[in-house]
């Protein structure tokens, strides 16, 4: 029996409608606000290593700009700078550079006295992290594996594979 053969969006765990930058012998699409091939050299070309972190990036990152608004309103700008600190690594690193460096020129603010540039450069920080957010939105959950459905604690199938 053969399988038919799956295009680089399936492969990658992306919706199909996006378009695709060449790497290696799969393509990953072009998701905004992220160049795809400098993250993916990043983590030494592991595909699945990098999807994941990405998709961490998704989970775990987007509500940082609430975060630190938040932290701001109460006056914890320490808390504040801990959020943008931590983004900015998370975004060097998986090749969203927009947002890095809009999240070290935020960081610099806040360590700064002068609020002066806070807002200019708190909303330049929140408009990298949307777009990176669109191209995440892209990103589709890994599927749900046979043993997930054997271990669900109410014995039926998981809303996830429901909605298939």
């Amino acid at each position: 029996m053969t399988r038919a053969p799956r295009d680089a969006a399936d492969l990658c765990g992306l919706e199909p409608e996006t378009g695709a930058v060449p790497i290696g012998e799969v393509d990953l699409p072009d998701l905004p606000g992220l160049d795809t091939a400098d993250g993916l050299a990043r983590v030494g070309g592991n595909r699945s290593l990098y999807l994941r972190l990405l998709r961490k990036l998704r989970d775990e990152y987007m509500g940082a700009a609430d975060h630190v608004d938040s932290a701001l309103a109460a006056g914890d700008r320490e808390r504040a700078l801990h959020v943008v600190h931590t983004l900015q690594g998370v975004a060097g690193n998986l090749g969203a550079s927009e947002l890095h460096r809009r999240a070290a020129d935020l960081q610099a603010v806040l360590k700064g006295d002068d609020d002066g540039g806070l807002g200019a450069a708190n909303q330049a920080f929140r408009d990298a992290l949307d777009a990176v957010a669109e191209g995440l939105g892209r990103l589709r959950s890994p599927r749900t594996s046979a043993s997930a459905v054997v271990d669900h604690p109410e014995g039926g199938l998981p809303d996830a594979l429901l909605s298939l």
